[in-house]
Parts: structure tokens; C-alpha cells; sequence
């Protein structure tokens, strides 16, 4: 029983001895995105841009998911409007130009140029 005791005890020792995990807020942007050029940071603004969280085709045409309602092409979401649904991706229209947006959990933003519409 001695025996066991001992064991445990140098065991937790040990182990409280470890270097602990450094824990980092998940709301604090990266760092690469602070220490990008003020230029890059305004160019896209991850957060002006909705989510987008499902497609499905239904009647012939597609409607995406975002926040929960579904819009279909030519709908406003805000002051942002819905340009193109696809599979995939759905194109936007704001005040910073056009975007596509990946369909699912990495929602990726792409700007877009006027002629690859």
C-alpha cells in the first residue's frame, strides 16, 4: 500500500512538473493578419460578408442558406446582394466589389473580377 503511495505521489509530481498548454483567445485575429498591411486588411473584411452555411436546388433554381433563411438569386442579405448560386460557391455584390463564397464550414472568401462573372 506504501508502495502504491509513493508511486502515485511521484507520479503527480511529475506530471504537475510538465509545461502547461498556452492558451490564446479565439476572438484575437491571427497573426499574420496583424501584421498584414493595412491595404490587404480593408480590401476584404471577413466580417461584412455572410456565411454561407447550405445550397440546395429546388424548382428548378438554387437557394443558399444564410443565417438561417433561405435567399435566392437577386435576394439582398442586408446591403449585400446575391448575384450567383451554384453548387458550390454563391457570387456577391457589395460595397467592396464582388466576392464568392465557399458553400459549407471554411467559407472561403474570393474577390472576384467584374469579367469572370
Amino acid at each position: 500500500m506504501k508502495r502504491i503511495l509513493i508511486l502515485s505521489l511521484c507520479l503527480f509530481v511529475s506530471v504537475s512538473a510538465l509545461p502547461g498548454q498556452r492558451l490564446t483567445d479565439p476572438t484575437r485575429p491571427s497573426q499574420d493578419w496583424l501584421k498584414a498591411p493595412a491595404e490587404q486588411k480593408s480590401q476584404i473584411s471577413e466580417l461584412s460578408w455572410p456565411k454561407v452555411q447550405a445550397v440546395m436546388h429546388r424548382q428548378g433554381r438554387y437557394l443558399a442558406l444564410i443565417a438561417g433563411q433561405w435567399y435566392a438569386e437577386g435576394d439582398r442579405w442586408q446591403e449585400i446582394k446575391i448575384t450567383r448560386i451554384r453548387p458550390t460557391e454563391v457570387t456577391f455584390a457589395g460595397p467592396e466589389g464582388l466576392v464568392k463564397r465557399q458553400v459549407g464550414s471554411s467559407n472561403t472568401i474570393k474577390k472576384v473580377a467584374k469579367d469572370e462573372v
